[in-house]
């Protein structure tokens, strides 16, 4: 088991998200109590730094708020509220007898056989919400929701207790996951007194995943440094409004980037639609942007502690879906938005994950399903299987989209459908939103969970405990390196000579439909490589001190062997001389980008 912090949009709030971990971890390793008392006493309640439904309950309800980036002394962003515009759980009338009943009662031990635990709730849940969701399964009798006794905040759990205990089995049939006001919730049946969290509740967060939006900008700040890989300045890279590049260059980022702070957990994220997109460029294949923070590439697959994590970068564009990869920096007006458009080829080299059994590579590391895809866009339809009505009331301006299909990513819907992920995580809308997806099979789901951007008073933050698909050996769940994915790398290596970097359409097998897995060649090739350097799984670490980071150039010219490219660091600048523009092209634009840098018509706030 994993505990995994997901991240919506970070927009560069680095360090408040890490402070915010860090409390959640602090508040962990003490008792309940403790944790609680020392929050009350180091700030105001007022200004406590919620994080919004963990899934096992156990993450603490208040913590103390650290300041803003900009030391203005603000509340940290908080994920303890619901989306705007109504989208909050129904509130039960005050002062009825009902709602009393339910705000005082405490959890009685009479019928324990007929009591649920739920954990994850959202800050809103109200027990008159808790009765309305699982009145469906059976008669309630008793709703309970604790709260802090310092705060008198909800601590994120609660009790509900049937007439009958033929309730909570017709309710576990149902599956031990409920989605309620869009916040997917844990259920399990309630042992004996249970009034605290269980023994996860020791656990710290030990993997922190951010679905775009990162913004790496390492040449900005009083700590600026200017690569010889920055061919622009980082800023000028990055497709937002003037008003917010300030906002942007205040930032902390490039202290992460130059080893002066140094993530304190593992850090994993994928690119949004506004990101340096010079800088995520150089390392297209997935790779350290600074000491803990992974990039996953354009698309990538890697490892942790047994967990699968598969991810795509970019927002979709149908003008640029099936072109190759042609931007290069300095950027023009067109290709700064263009450059960060999802493309076919990365979707065509997902669907290979998967795709056939008995590779050399199985014998290294065994193959096994998707455990958590990240991407910043929603894929298409999504809406349809979650809380539509609640969604259209945060955000009305997406019905018009939703009911026509423009919203969202018909390519990453397929993917969705085509591996089968256990979780998905997405941001992009500024909002939250939770949906379950059946597969055809009927054996498997995926659980999809969109976040809002990292501001004050929005649901940026979700903490979960993700068991490993097929468990996990003792030695990965102690092993905490960042590792390859050996058929991912197959995967890579047998597609790199498809890869394109023209302007003019990308022709792949089959229009891209092919989904053949890699080829043994390939497979073999990679086994090979590992066997031959002697190493293993581990992807090298990136040094704190920039100036003994020749390590970490090493291991691109390694992982370039295994691709047969020579080195990672190519990019579309260098395009491969054996590549050709397969169709004609007239240069020009394509379809209108004016409105690309928002694809929705979003609120001034959200704008960016």
């Amino acid at each position: 088991m994993v505990r995994v912090a997901v991240l919506g949009c970070l927009h560069g709030a680095l360090e408040d998200a890490y402070r915010t971990i860090l409390m959640i971890n602090s508040s962990a390793e003490s008792s309940p109590l403790d944790s609680s008392a020392a929050a009350a006493k180091s700030k105001p309640a007022a200004s406590s730094a919620d994080v919004s439904a963990p899934s096992s309950a156990s993450a603490p309800s208040s913590a103390s708020a650290p300041t803003s980036a900009d030391g203005a002394g603000a509340s940290a962003p908080s994920a303890a509220h619901a989306p705007s515009g109504g989208g909050g759980a129904p509130e039960e009338p005050s002062g009825s007898p009902a709602s009393q009943r339910h705000a005082s009662a405490e959890p009685s031990d009479a019928n324990d056989a007929a009591k649920i635990f739920v954990g994850g709730l959202a800050q809103t849940t109200t027990p008159y919400a808790l009765r309305q969701h699982f009145a469906q399964f059976g008669d309630v009798q008793n709703c309970h929701i604790p709260t802090d006794k310092y705060t008198q905040r909800p601590r994120g759990f609660g009790f509900v207790t049937f007439a009958e205990p033929s309730a909570v089995d017709a309710l576990l049939a149902d599956g031990d996951k409920q989605n309620i006001h869009g916040n997917v919730v844990d259920v399990r049946r309630a042992t004996g007194t249970q009034s605290e969290p269980t023994e996860r509740s020791t656990e710290p967060v030990e993997l922190l995943l951010v679905c775009g939006d990162f913004q790496a900008l390492r040449n900005v700040g009083p700590s600026a440094v200017i690569t010889v890989e920055a061919l622009t300045r980082d800023i000028d890279a990055i497709n937002i409004k003037p008003k917010y590049k300030i906002e942007a260059i205040e930032k902390d980022f490039h202290a992460y980037h130059t080893g002066k702070k140094v993530a304190p957990i593992m850090t994993i994220f994928v690119g949004g639609n506004h990101e340096a997109s010079n800088h995520l460029a150089e390392i297209k294949y997935g790779g350290w942007v600074a000491p803990n923070i992974y990039f996953l590439g354009y698309a990538g697959v890697v490892r942790y502690k047994g967990l699968r994590i598969a991810g795509i970068s970019g927002i979709y564009k149908s003008q640029d879906y099936t072109r190759g990869r042609y931007e290069t920096p300095p950027y023009d007006d067109d290709s700064i938005r263009s450059t960060y458009h999802t493309r076919r080829f990365d979707v065509f080299r997902l669907k290979q994950v998967n795709a056939r059994n008995g590779l050399r590579t199985e014998k290294v590391q065994p193959q096994k399903g998707v455990d958590i895809f990240l991407s910043h866009d929603w894929p298409s339809g999504i809406w349809n299987h979650g809380d539509y009505a609640r969604l259209v009331r945060s955000k009305p301006f997406l019905q018009d989209d939703m009911r026509s299909g423009r919203l969202g990513s018909p390519p990453l819907w397929d993917i969705l459908h085509t591996l089968k992920p256990a979780y998905w995580f997405a941001a992009h809308l500024h909002c939250k939103f939770a949906a379950i997806v059946p597969h055809v099979e009927g054996t498997t789901n995926t659980r999809f969970l969109a976040l809002d951007k990292c501001l004050p008073r929005r649901d940026f933050m979700q903490i979960l405990d993700i068991e490993p698909e097929g468990g996990v050996t003792e030695e990965a769940a102690n092993d905490s390196s960042l590792q390859y994915d050996l058929e991912w790398l197959s995967i890579v290596r047998g597609c790199e000579s498809l890869d394109s970097t023209t302007r003019g359409e990308h022709v792949l097998p089959n229009d891209g439909n092919t989904r053949s897995g890699p080829s043994d060649t390939d497979d073999a090739h990679v086994v090979a490589h590992f066997e031959a350097n002697g190493r293993d799984m581990r992807i090298p670490p990136m040094p704190d001190d920039p100036t003994a980071r020749l390590a970490t150039e090493q291991s691109r010219a390694f992982l370039g062997g295994i691709l047969g490219i020579g080195s990672v660091r190519q990019t579309a600048a260098a395009a491969d001389a054996n590549e050709i523009d397969l169709l004609d092209d007239d240069g020009g634009g394509g379809e209108d980008d004016a409105d690309d840098d928002n694809e929705i018509p979003l609120d001034d706030d959200d704008d960016m």
